[in-house]
């Protein structure tokens, strides 16, 4: 007679995460939001769902575990500093197009600058309205990166310009004006002439890398 391994286990699934002022710690602490839900299983496979699933909040500092509405203020924080974000990236990438309208290359990158702020794809065709939308002037982005610069980490500070970077020589090297503009961001993302050189320097050798990769597979 075969021995059946049955049972029930709580499946935990993670549904997001970000950061929220845990009422334990007394501090901003990253979070995870997860839902668990209880199954019968059989051979640890889970089969049937035993009761409703619950979803919670669990602090990553100090693990406990709150209401999903302990949430409703950080969610709205981060929202609003999404957006806020995402204005000021796009003000940014449309300071730095080569020509009048974007070509399919500035388009393409900006797109995927834009998704990675938004979390989710965003179309070409979506992205070239957004640039289109944009006065283009330098100072008024540069004003606007100012603006949600304290919120950034270094590494945020440093992604942002490698994606403003990435449009700027999209269609080749850098004009005056796009120089000039991206000077000026730079110094709003508080970053030196020398980071910046240095966030250049990668960037050229990370295309290098990858023209080398593809010619290797001709």
């Amino acid at each position: 007679m075969p021995f059946l391994f049955f049972g029930s286990r709580t499946v935990r699934k993670r549904l997001s995460e970000g950061e929220f002022d845990c009422p334990r710690c007394g501090t901003r602490r990253p979070y995870a939001l997860l839902r668990a839900q209880h199954h019968a299983h059989l051979y640890w496979v889970p089969l049937l769902k035993l009761g409703p699933a619950r979803a919670y909040v669990e602090c990553q500092g100090c693990r406990a575990a709150f209401a999903p509405s302990v949430l409703d203020g950080a969610t709205q924080d981060q929202d609003e500093l999404r957006a806020a974000v995402a204005t000021a990236t796009v003000a940014a990438l449309a300071a730095v197009l080569r020509g009048p309208v974007a070509s399919a290359r500035e388009v393409d990158l900006a797109a995927q600058a834009m998704s990675a702020i938004h979390g989710r794809p965003l179309e070409p065709g979506a992205a070239a309205a957004a640039l289109a939308a944009e006065s283009r002037d330098p100072l008024r982005a540069a004003r606007g990166l100012a603006h949600v610069d304290p919120t950034l980490t270094p590494e945020a500070r440093e992604g942002l310009m490698a994606a403003i970077l990435h449009v700027a020589t999209a269609d080749g090297p850098m004009t005056s004006a796009q120089a000039a503009a991206v000077q000026a961001l730079a110094s709003a993302l508080r970053l030196s002439p020398a980071h910046l050189k240095g966030i250049m320097v990668e960037l050229a050798e990370r295309r290098g890398a990858m023209k080398g990769g593809r010619d290797g597979t001709r």
